[in-house]
């Protein structure tokens, strides 16, 4: 059984036993996507990257791609990545901060999956598993960058939102978001 099968089987039961134990208001599941193992993903790498326009639904504001901020783990040794930045006119307020994607492929799902698995977010950074893709997690680095990396099938991607005016559960909430929007595109675009 694959481990997101199993995750989500326990995380059924355990919510079927919180039934009615509280209720904040929130809605759980709103930032997940499915994935599988069983289709391929044949699309380039570029194609696969996050669009400007998800940038401006999720974020706000105009967004221009451009080359990475800096170079992390999102982008270092990716088959493509990019950069976005806010288009703010002189004068002007909009988003702060900048945006970094990136997005790796293989030949084969066992490839993909010992890539995520052995991805320097994986350990040492208290990450979390999430429902983005088959397989995913997320977290903070820092103080000002919420990040996810996501696998589905033979190809990986990763988004970094980075604002030097937020922090925390915000950017990963907002990143998760980018994420969701950006594999949302793999499947139905």
């Amino acid at each position: 059984m694959h481990r997101r099968t199993t995750l989500h089987l326990a995380g059924t039961a355990g919510l079927a036993l919180l039934a009615g134990c509280s209720d904040d208001g929130s809605s759980p599941g709103t930032l997940s996507t499915d994935g599988t193992d069983d289709d391929p993903i044949e699309a380039d790498a570029n194609a696969l990257l996050l669009s400007t326009t998800a940038a401006a639904d999720v974020v706000g504001g105009d967004w221009e791609r451009t080359e990475p901020h800096q170079q992390t783990p999102i982008t270092r040794s990716s088959d493509a990545t990019a950069g976005y930045v806010p288009v703010v006119a002189e004068g002007d307020s909009g988003p702060a901060g900048w945006i970094n994607a990136g997005v790796w492929t293989f030949d084969t799902v066992d490839a993909a999956r010992g890539a995520f698995d052995g991805h320097g977010y994986q350990t040492g950074y208290g990450f979390d598993e999430r429902d983005i893709a088959v397989e995913s997690i997320a977290g903070t680095v820092g103080r000002n960058d919420g990040v996810v990396l996501f696998r589905d099938a033979n190809a990986m991607g990763g988004v970094a939102r980075t604002d030097p005016h937020d922090s925390g559960d915000s950017l990963v909430e907002t990143s998760l978001e980018l994420a969701v929007s950006m594999h949302s595109a793999w499947r139905d675009g």
